[in-house]
């Protein structure tokens, strides 16, 4: 799916047994969605659900970017594979599939309505009136690599899945003791100064002979092996680029309008909180004490044990709660608190902090959104006559440039391009279709045709082989300076190595930081105050940070980064001080996330011996 990952689901059900504790599943990826087709190549299958390459593909992809983003250095493919995150990644969906198996036996279902409102009341969907755009939607879908059908069902997974897990959440508070040990612990701070040595600073170098470069090059010929590269000419059209030129009518615009009105009205909203009581005495002691005037959290730590955030039940329309308690929410005024209401659940005071009243799209405010919808609509019916036209071009025995001129239609030719969509300088090839082509144009002999393809995207593309540049391994000759450049980049960081070894001994043996990096003509930079935590303005990566945390005042270390060696002094060390009722909650909710997820663990475990796994290891090293 898009980029953004959906924490929780607005299951009434679990709102009330465990408040609005919501999971992290980072770890696992759980944010995106599983599709089965056979247009893919299936790398694992879990139970009923099938992971495809291109799934594999893009989480392999996002996780080695925040990996090097961590790490603050590149992470190719191949030391991706030696730190084994491909088996991470893996892992991850493996995890993810054995709960949407778990979610899809236990049969919880998500219908269509639930689906639908989901997906409108996401943001990233909305243009810049605040309206739903199915262009937008279709247009984000399409860049993330995923069909309007595949993200719609993979929401409904999505959400069954977040069911079945938020309810295994805990509502657990540890003793004080404990809550304020860990407090401490997260509090800590360190400054701290550092200065780089860059690699590429490291001069006087002496030039390699050529015998140096010869060995060089027998030891690493892998390092320099190109991949095969194709020479592609090729039709590739999108709905979307047809819409710019279709024009609507105001009067087709008008009767949209008419037809869609209902869906131009938001009804009225409220942003309602709870507190639940197994007794109802302490239900009316509780109430008591809210009309007296006692903070509404207060009470409900003090005699529910619930938190401020276990309180909340968010926005919500009259029609998405329960009847008994809407007629509840939907009659207090803005401010006010209920009587005690009983349900299956236990006793129940609401309260009612806010409230939107129903509004009303006009014409002129959606006009230009329901433009594009219906410029949208007319553009897939004009695919399918270019198609039509195209396949008669094709098959009355037209060349490529043939149709394409006679259809007034951009013949794109690519003059290099390997099996992951790179140019002969490691460049991503613009514009090129992102269902199929590359699978496509990859198993055609040269000079063939591929079929023509309709894509998942409303789209299609037919492509010509024009040649086929074997995979090879260049001479010496031919390498050289890539040769030459590969032994200098590898002694300058020997070089730099060295030279940071040497100063931290001299740092150890009493020399000052400030001074050696005077001596080196180098400037040193003094970090913000940061914790283990918080550390986003320290401009330090994360692995030094947590090296810092085991140093004294004054004790340096160093730290190869994608630059240079970063030489780095603990300045300072403190804490921010007493702990707020604020600061040990959220240590206790960061506790509470960590026992749910030891449960989730667990509860996957347990799913891989109910379900059959098979990862196809050979397919996903092709891919890599």
């Amino acid at each position: 799916m898009l980029s953004y990952l959906r924490d929780s689901v607005n299951s009434w059900t679990v709102r009330i047994l465990a408040g609005v504790l919501i999971l992290s599943f980072a770890v696992w990826g759980i944010g995106d969605i599983f599709r089965s087709s056979d247009r893919a190549v299936v790398v694992a299958k879990i139970g009923q659900i099938e992971i495809n390459g291109k799934e594999f593909s893009q989480q392999f992809g996002r996780q080695t970017k925040e990996i090097s983003k961590y790490l603050g250095a590149d992470l190719d493919a191949e030391k991706a594979r030696k730190l084994g995150f491909i088996d991470e990644t893996i892992g991850g969906l493996t995890a993810r599939a054995l709960f949407t198996n778990a979610a899809m036996d236990l049969g919880l279902t998500v219908n269509d309505k639930l689906v639908r409102d989901w997906i409108k009341n996401d943001e990233n969907f909305h243009d810049e009136f605040g309206e739903f755009s199915e262009f937008l939607f279709r247009e984000l879908t399409y860049e993330s690599g995923y069909s309007e059908d595949s993200y719609v069902e993979g929401t409904r997974q999505d959400i069954a899945r977040d069911q079945l897990l938020n309810s295994i959440s805990v509502n657990f508070r540890p003793p004080g003791d404990i809550l304020n040990a860990l407090a401490s612990f997260r509090s800590e701070q360190r400054e701290a100064e550092t200065f780089t040595l860059q690699f590429d600073k490291m001069k006087d170098l002496k030039d390699p002979k050529e015998e140096t470069l010869l060995a060089y090059y027998s030891k690493n010929k892998e390092k320099f092996k190109k991949p095969q590269y194709r020479k592609i000419s090729t039709i590739s059209v999108n709905a979307r680029d047809l819409v710019g030129n279709i024009k609507i009518s105001q009067d087709k615009i008008t009767e949209l309008y008419e037809d869609k009105k209902e869906t131009f009205i938001s009804p009225e909203r409220r942003f309602a909180e709870q507190i639940i009581f197994d007794e109802e005495s302490n239900a009316k002691k509780a109430l008591e004490k809210i009309s007296q005037g006692n903070d509404f959290y207060k009470v409900a730590k003090e005699i529910a044990g619930q938190n401020k955030e276990e309180t909340s039940l968010g926005w919500n329309e009259k029609e998405n709660m329960p009847d008994d308690i809407a007629s509840v929410v939907f009659d207090l005024k803005k401010g006010s608190t209920s009587r005690i209401h009983k349900t299956d659940f236990g006793w129940h005071i609401f309260r009612v902090t806010d409230i939107e009243a129903e509004q009303k799209k006009s014409l002129d405010q959606v006009q230009d959104s329901l433009r594009i919808e219906l410029a949208s609509e007319k553009a897939v019916e004009e695919l399918y006559e270019l198609i039509e036209k195209v396949q008669d071009e094709i098959g009355g025995g037209a060349s490529l440039e043939e149709a394409a001129a006679s259809l007034d239609l951009k013949l794109m030719q690519i003059s290099s391009i390997d099996s992951k969509g790179k140019d002969d300088n490691g460049k991503e090839v613009p514009k090129i279709p992102k269902f199929r082509f590359l699978d496509e144009v990859f198993k055609e002999k040269e000079k063939n045709l591929t079929d023509l393809i309709e894509t998942d995207d409303d789209g299609f593309f037919i492509a010509r082989v024009d040649k086929i540049i074997p995979e090879v391994i260049p001479s010496y000759e031919e390498a050289q300076e890539k040769i030459k450049n590969a032994w200098i980049k590898e002694q300058q960081e020997k070089k730099a190595q060295n030279i940071a070894k040497k100063t931290i001994k001299r740092i150890k043996n009493g020399e000052s930081f400030q001074d050696i990096a005077q001596e080196m003509n180098l400037k040193t930079k003094a970090s913000k105050t940061f914790s283990r935590l918080d550390h986003s303005e320290a401009e330090i990566p994360t692995p030094l940070i947590s090296k810092l945390f085991d140093l004294d005042k004054d004790d340096v270390t160093m730290y190869k980064g994608d630059e240079g060696y970063i030489i780095t002094q603990v300045t300072k060390i403190g804490s921010s001080g007493s702990f707020s009722e604020e600061d040990l909650e959220q240590v206790n909710l960061q506790i509470q996330k960590s026992i749910s997820k030891d449960l989730i663990t667990g509860y996957a475990e347990v799913l891989r011996k109910r379900y059959k796994i098979q990862i196809y290891d050979r397919l996903i090293d092709d891919l890599i």
